[in-house]
């Protein structure tokens, strides 16, 4: 007995090596308090989505801030107290012509960069093992294909408690909480 439980505290410490290996390692995707944007990318694709999102972003921002000065001219220039007798024509077609073109512009300019994102997306990898998942009504069931083999995950959990008058949209059903999740 004595024995066994020396070898069970051996095994138990051994055990713990690998996890106390990893200690100084880097975490990658591991949130950092103060950081913004998206985790270190670790493939091309998600490198090429970074960069679309950051440029996507520099647009809408010049677009906001012009959309503002304008907005903050208009207020300050034509007001009844700086223009207290108002132009009476309604058409501009040079500014018509711009505010139609500019945002076209915009537009093509973010789709020759979006789209060759897009079809990069297209391009499926080969997989290295298929698992085919199936969402039943009360649970899952997982099926690898490759090996022949599958399961049904079934909600674990506790049995909810509900008032009186309270009753559930299925009466055969029993309310779940799941633990932990």
């Amino acid at each position: 007995m004595k024995n066994a439980l020396m070898l069970s505290g051996l095994f138990a410490g051994l055990s713990s090596l690998p996890a106390m290996a990893q200690e100084g390692l880097e975490t990658i995707g591991k949130p950092t308090d103060g950081n913004l944007g998206f985790q270190p990318a670790a493939t091309q694709l998600a490198e090429g989505i970074h960069k679309l999102d950051w440029m996507i972003l520099i647009i809408i921002t010049a677009t906001c801030v012009f959309v503002a000065g304008l907005m903050l001219y208009a207020i300050v220039r034509f007001n009844s107290r700086a223009n207290p007798n108002p132009a009476s024509f309604t058409h501009h077609t040079t500014i018509e012509i711009a505010w139609t073109l500019i945002p076209i512009l915009i537009l093509v300019f973010i789709g020759s960069f979006s789209l060759p994102e897009l079809f990069r997306q297209q391009e499926i990898p080969e997989g290295d093992i298929t698992i085919k998942v199936t969402g039943y009504q009360w649970y899952w069931g997982y099926e690898y294909v490759d090996h022949g083999f599958g399961f049904d995950s079934y909600m674990i959990g506790n049995e909810a408690t509900t008032d009186e008058g309270t009753r559930a949209a299925d009466a055969d059903v029993t309310p779940f909480v799941l633990d932990d999740a």
